[in-house]
């Protein structure tokens, strides 16, 4: 287990009560995963042991321990990290954040009994603070400015060394202003060359610092006022390709006349599905601003039909459900077709990315609080035990269903949202020619979260926009009291305010050429090829 001596490693030394074994799982930017874990097997009867876990090539964001055994105690005694210069950076106790059901002890300079758990499935969770030196990054752009701007410097001293002459015995410098038109040419493209890439450095830092705020909206006017109806609504429905029927809504502004911009918004994971508070605010919202908006409700949710019933065995695909929403939209006469959006709110968020990046039909996506973190939270037990009786209270709910057909297991379900999480996109998000798309979180989301769409909006190409709803919760501050939907019009002005100015800018659905000078720079610049965000 003895990491070679060139290799960074983890030093964990912990006891438990009887024999458990210890994951150790490193974020290096994409959250945790399976593949990039170590297991290693603790003894019982709280027998102190020392393991070393060699840390990934890449850069560590995040390291999270996890015991699993019949243990009810575990003991970390000590939590270190080595660096390649073997230089040791101990993880203090108030560097160790709070998860679920661990609790912090008070601990000696040694740092003996650090934390304790006397809960099962215990967990922690380090966020790894390297030294300065060790995180910089080297930019390609930077580089080359810099071989530029010494190139006069360095033809200076060779002039001076070959001009330097012995005379009587006595060194002799003799300074001869005789270039070749040659070199003058070359010094002066140098020149130009350094001075256009340190302009563009200069541009890079004004886009990613000054003029890149991802915080927006006003700390005013939070009154919260009823639902209001200035719009007409019409329900409607279609047919998923097996014969599937899928409910739907349309929602326009009265006084539209002739063809307009389309969008569709598709709903999270809640059993009312399109009907649920938010999506009837943000429908009409949308419709007043212009808009022709379609809501749908996912099959085994709302009004559509429940997959699970009949003797035929119907899989759930959202993404199926998203494609013939798009294709019956398109079709209606008062849409002008080459010009639909794609919102996902949560769970609508991932068949929204999926779809609308390979349609030709959309021209734009936004993601509102798409699903973060999902390898990590169904990879918990409590959140995947709490979605998957959730699953079963929708379908109680919806179709007096009590439980599943006994072809669809948990193992099936929990296969189908891993392979659905937005970690997969990432290549084709990282590419220079994908659809627009929006990135849109609430402040008052966890802090985990916020940092993962983030982190996942800084690694995307352009065209993209990442933004914070100011003091907005997951569900952008929509809620129902007695059977009346109220609403924060602060927040969602601000919603809705920039999807509008994000879709004007991105209508075509091409990057354009400002977004391949924002790629560029950000090759040249940005520190996302070297280390993680």
């Amino acid at each position: 287990m003895s990491p070679p001596k060139q290799e960074s490693y983890l030093l964990l030394q912990a006891a438990a009560d009887s024999p458990t074994v210890v994951q150790v799982f490193f974020d290096t930017g994409s959250g945790f995963s399976e593949q990039v874990s170590v297991k290693q097997q603790l003894r019982g009867g709280f027998q102190s042991q020392s393991i070393r876990y060699s840390l990934p090539s890449t850069r560590v964001r995040k390291l999270r321990v996890d015991f699993e055994g019949k243990g009810n105690q575990v003991n970390i005694e000590h939590l270190a990290l080595v660096d390649t210069k073997d230089e040791v950076v101990v993880i203090e106790p108030d560097k160790l954040k709070e998860l679920r059901d661990i609790s912090l002890l008070t601990v000696d300079s040694k740092g003996s009994a650090l934390v304790t758990w006397q809960q099962p499935d215990p967990q922690v969770l380090v966020n790894v603070n390297r030294s300065f030196l060790s995180s910089i990054a080297v930019s390609p752009g930077l580089v080359f400015a810099l071989v530029f701007m010494m190139y006069p410097l360095v033809v200076f001293q060779s002039r001076f060394s070959w001009n330097l002459v012995r005379k009587r015995g006595r060194p002799y410098c003799k300074f001869s202003i005789q270039p070749t038109l040659l070199k003058i040419w070359v010094h002066n493209v140098c020149i130009v060359l350094a001075i256009i890439i340190w302009c563009c450095a200069g541009v890079y830092c004004w886009l990613e610092v000054v003029g890149k705020k991802s915080l927006i909206g006003d700390q005013g006017n939070q009154v919260i006022q009823a639902y209001k109806k200035d719009f007409d609504r019409q329900a409607l429905s279609f047919q998923r390709k097996d014969g599937l029927k899928i409910s739907a809504r349309v929602y326009r502004a009265k006084d539209t006349k002739g063809k307009i911009p389309a969008l569709l918004l598709l709903h999270g994971n809640y059993p009312a599905g399109q009907m649920f508070p938010l999506y009837q605010v943000m429908a009409q919202e949308f419709a007043l601003k212009g808009y022709l908006v379609m809501t749908i409700d996912f099959a085994g949710y709302g009004h559509s039909e429940d997959p699970f019933a009949g003797e035929v065995a119907r899989r759930v695909d959202l993404e199926m459900e998203t494609r013939a929403a798009i294709t019956y939209l398109a079709d209606l006469p008062l849409v002008k077709s080459d010009q639909i959006g794609v919102i996902g709110h949560s769970m609508g968020a991932d068949p929204a990315l999926r779809v609308g990046m390979e349609s030709d039909q959309v021209s734009t996506v936004v993601l509102v609080g798409p699903p973060r973190r999902v390898w990590e939270r169904f990879h918990y037990p409590p959140d995947r035990d709490f979605f998957w009786h959730w699953a079963h209270h929708i379908g109680q709910q919806q179709y007096g269903r009590a439980t599943f057909p006994e072809w669809y297991t948990k193992e099936l379900w929990l296969k189908g949202i891993l392979a659905r999480d937005m970690v997969h996109m990432r290549p084709k998000l990282r590419s220079w020619h994908h659809k627009p798309v929006l990135f849109v979180d609430g402040q008052r989301e966890p802090a985990a979260d916020k940092d993962f769409l983030r982190c996942y909006a800084k690694e995307s190409s352009f065209p993209k926009k990442y933004k914070t709803l100011y003091k907005a919760d997951h569900n952008c501050n929509v809620s129902a009291r007695n059977g009346q939907i109220l609403y924060n019009p602060s927040t969602m002005e601000q919603l809705t305010t920039l999807v509008d100015n994000w879709y004007v800018e991105t209508v075509t659905g091409k990057p354009r050429w400002s977004d391949y000078l924002r790629n560029i720079l950000d090759w040249l610049f940005g520190m996302t090829r070297f280390t993680t965000c």
